[in-house]
Protein backbone atom coordinates (compact mmCIF):
# COMPACT_ATOMS: atom_id res chain seq x y z
CA UNK A 1 0.00 0.00 0.00
CA UNK A 2 3.32 2.18 0.70
CA UNK A 3 4.51 1.62 -2.16
CA UNK A 4 1.73 2.38 -4.29
CA UNK A 5 1.38 5.94 -2.55
CA UNK A 6 4.41 6.56 -3.18
CA UNK A 7 4.40 5.50 -7.63
CA UNK A 8 1.34 7.68 -7.16
CA UNK A 9 3.57 10.49 -6.00
CA UNK A 10 6.25 10.15 -8.51
CA UNK A 11 3.68 9.94 -11.14
CA UNK A 12 2.24 13.09 -9.91
CA UNK A 13 5.62 14.53 -10.01
CA UNK A 14 6.32 13.59 -12.99
CA UNK A 15 3.24 15.01 -14.38
CA UNK A 16 3.38 18.25 -13.19
CA UNK A 17 7.01 18.85 -14.32
CA UNK A 18 6.16 17.36 -18.11
CA UNK A 19 2.96 19.35 -18.30
CA UNK A 20 4.45 22.98 -19.08
CA UNK A 21 6.53 21.22 -22.14
CA UNK A 22 3.02 20.87 -24.05
CA UNK A 23 2.09 24.43 -23.25
CA UNK A 24 4.87 26.01 -25.20
CA UNK A 25 4.26 29.58 -26.33
CA UNK A 26 4.39 30.06 -29.94
CA UNK A 27 7.28 32.55 -29.79
CA UNK A 28 9.48 29.54 -28.99
CA UNK A 29 7.96 27.43 -31.33
CA UNK A 30 10.34 25.81 -34.01
CA UNK A 31 9.98 26.49 -37.62
CA UNK A 32 10.37 29.67 -39.88
CA UNK A 33 8.32 31.52 -41.71
CA UNK A 34 9.98 33.70 -44.49
CA UNK A 35 7.83 36.76 -45.58
CA UNK A 36 9.08 38.20 -49.27
CA UNK A 37 5.60 40.10 -50.66
CA UNK A 38 4.37 42.98 -49.46
CA UNK A 39 0.69 42.66 -48.28
CA UNK A 40 -1.38 41.81 -51.66
CA UNK A 41 1.69 39.59 -53.04
CA UNK A 42 3.66 42.30 -54.69
CA UNK A 43 6.84 41.46 -54.27
CA UNK A 44 8.09 45.63 -55.09
CA UNK A 45 6.37 48.78 -54.28
CA UNK A 46 6.87 51.79 -56.05
CA UNK A 47 6.58 54.98 -53.36
CA UNK A 48 6.59 58.47 -54.99
CA UNK A 49 7.38 61.05 -52.91
CA UNK A 50 7.90 64.77 -52.84
CA UNK A 51 9.56 65.27 -49.26
CA UNK A 52 6.40 66.46 -48.18
CA UNK A 53 3.40 63.17 -47.59
CA UNK A 54 3.50 60.31 -45.59
CA UNK A 55 3.00 57.24 -48.47
CA UNK A 56 0.33 54.27 -47.16
CA UNK A 57 1.53 51.76 -49.74
CA UNK A 58 4.35 49.69 -48.14
CA UNK A 59 2.18 47.21 -46.09
CA UNK A 60 3.04 43.64 -44.26
CA UNK A 61 0.63 40.94 -43.67
CA UNK A 62 2.55 39.70 -40.28
CA UNK A 63 0.86 37.60 -37.79
CA UNK A 64 0.68 39.12 -34.16
CA UNK A 65 2.88 38.26 -31.70
CA UNK A 66 5.80 37.08 -33.64
CA UNK A 67 9.31 37.25 -32.63
CA UNK A 68 11.40 38.64 -35.57
CA UNK A 69 14.94 37.25 -35.84
CA UNK A 70 16.09 39.06 -38.97
CA UNK A 71 14.41 41.66 -41.26
CA UNK A 72 15.79 43.94 -44.61
CA UNK A 73 14.44 45.86 -46.70
CA UNK A 74 15.73 46.25 -50.28
CA UNK A 75 15.09 50.46 -50.96
CA UNK A 76 16.23 51.93 -54.19
CA UNK A 77 16.07 55.46 -54.33
CA UNK A 78 16.01 56.96 -57.94
CA UNK A 79 15.70 61.24 -56.82
CA UNK A 80 16.98 64.09 -58.90
CA UNK A 81 16.64 66.19 -55.69
CA UNK A 82 18.90 66.67 -52.81
CA UNK A 83 16.64 63.92 -51.28
CA UNK A 84 13.53 62.35 -50.24
CA UNK A 85 13.36 63.79 -46.79
CA UNK A 86 13.29 61.90 -43.74
CA UNK A 87 12.56 58.13 -44.24
CA UNK A 88 10.80 56.08 -41.21
CA UNK A 89 8.71 52.62 -41.50
CA UNK A 90 6.16 52.66 -38.58
CA UNK A 91 3.98 49.69 -37.62
CA UNK A 92 0.46 50.32 -37.79
CA UNK A 93 0.00 51.19 -34.10
CA UNK A 94 2.42 54.03 -34.85
CA UNK A 95 5.64 52.40 -33.56
CA UNK A 96 8.46 53.33 -35.71
CA UNK A 97 10.52 50.42 -36.59
CA UNK A 98 12.56 51.63 -38.97
CA UNK A 99 14.24 54.90 -39.69
CA UNK A 100 16.81 56.31 -41.82
CA UNK A 101 17.68 59.53 -39.79
CA UNK A 102 20.67 59.17 -37.23
CA UNK A 103 23.62 61.34 -36.87
CA UNK A 104 25.97 60.99 -40.11
CA UNK A 105 23.64 58.96 -42.28
CA UNK A 106 22.69 61.89 -44.46
CA UNK A 107 20.12 62.22 -47.33
CA UNK A 108 19.11 58.88 -48.76
CA UNK A 109 20.22 58.51 -52.15
CA UNK A 110 22.48 61.62 -51.15
CA UNK A 111 25.26 61.17 -49.11
CA UNK A 112 26.05 64.66 -47.99
CA UNK A 113 27.16 64.57 -44.05
CA UNK A 114 29.96 63.16 -42.48
CA UNK A 115 30.05 60.36 -39.60
CA UNK A 116 30.32 63.48 -37.04
CA UNK A 117 26.84 64.86 -38.86
CA UNK A 118 28.02 67.91 -40.18
CA UNK A 119 28.09 68.85 -44.00
CA UNK A 120 31.85 69.71 -43.82
CA UNK A 121 34.84 69.01 -42.29
CA UNK A 122 38.04 71.06 -41.27
CA UNK A 123 41.53 69.34 -40.19
CA UNK A 124 45.10 69.59 -40.08
CA UNK A 125 47.02 68.07 -42.92
CA UNK A 126 49.75 65.45 -40.59
CA UNK A 127 49.98 61.52 -41.38
CA UNK A 128 48.40 60.93 -37.41
CA UNK A 129 45.13 62.93 -37.89
CA UNK A 130 42.47 60.67 -38.27
CA UNK A 131 40.66 61.34 -41.98
CA UNK A 132 36.38 62.22 -41.50
CA UNK A 133 34.44 59.05 -42.53
CA UNK A 134 31.41 58.71 -44.28
CA UNK A 135 28.40 56.17 -44.06
CA UNK A 136 27.69 54.16 -46.95
CA UNK A 137 24.42 51.96 -46.52
CA UNK A 138 25.84 48.17 -47.07
CA UNK A 139 25.55 46.88 -50.47
CA UNK A 140 25.25 50.54 -51.93
CA UNK A 141 26.13 51.16 -55.16
CA UNK A 142 27.64 54.42 -55.95
CA UNK A 143 26.49 56.44 -59.18
CA UNK A 144 28.88 59.23 -58.90
CA UNK A 145 31.12 61.20 -55.85
CA UNK A 146 31.96 64.46 -55.37
CA UNK A 147 34.51 66.31 -52.95
CA UNK A 148 35.14 69.59 -52.80
CA UNK A 149 38.15 70.03 -50.92
CA UNK A 150 40.12 73.86 -50.37
CA UNK A 151 43.36 74.14 -48.31
CA UNK A 152 43.90 77.31 -46.14
CA UNK A 153 48.03 77.26 -45.52
CA UNK A 154 48.59 77.85 -41.95
CA UNK A 155 52.17 79.06 -42.73
CA UNK A 156 54.35 82.30 -43.90
CA UNK A 157 55.19 82.31 -47.37
CA UNK A 158 54.26 82.93 -50.52
CA UNK A 159 51.34 81.35 -52.17
CA UNK A 160 50.51 82.02 -55.88
CA UNK A 161 47.04 80.96 -57.57
CA UNK A 162 48.51 79.21 -60.43
CA UNK A 163 45.61 77.00 -61.60
CA UNK A 164 45.60 73.17 -62.94
CA UNK A 165 49.06 71.65 -62.18
CA UNK A 166 51.07 69.83 -65.38
CA UNK A 167 53.87 68.86 -63.66
CA UNK A 168 55.65 69.40 -60.22
CA UNK A 169 58.92 68.48 -59.10
CA UNK A 170 60.30 68.48 -55.47
CA UNK A 171 64.02 69.43 -54.87
CA UNK A 172 66.11 71.42 -52.01
CA UNK A 173 66.10 74.55 -54.11
CA UNK A 174 67.75 76.31 -50.75
CA UNK A 175 70.30 74.59 -49.85
CA UNK A 176 68.35 74.10 -46.14
CA UNK A 177 68.20 70.17 -46.16
CA UNK A 178 64.41 70.27 -46.56
CA UNK A 179 62.05 69.53 -49.60
CA UNK A 180 60.72 72.55 -51.69
CA UNK A 181 58.12 72.05 -54.13
CA UNK A 182 58.75 73.50 -58.29
CA UNK A 183 54.84 73.31 -59.38
CA UNK A 184 54.43 73.80 -63.37
CA UNK A 185 50.86 75.46 -64.69
CA UNK A 186 50.23 76.72 -68.54
CA UNK A 187 47.26 78.74 -67.22
CA UNK A 188 49.89 81.59 -65.23
CA UNK A 189 52.02 83.91 -67.07
CA UNK A 190 53.56 84.49 -63.30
Amino acid sequence: MEETRVNKKTLILVALFLTPMFFIPQSFASGTTHVSTFAGGAYSITVTTDGNNTSTDLQLDLERNVTFQDASFVIESQSTSEGPGNVWINSSSGDTIWTFSDVGYGNLSHQNTFTSGLTYETMPLNNSMARPMVLIPRNASIQSSHANITYTPQIEAQYIPIGAVTAMELGDSNGDNLTDAFVLSLENLT
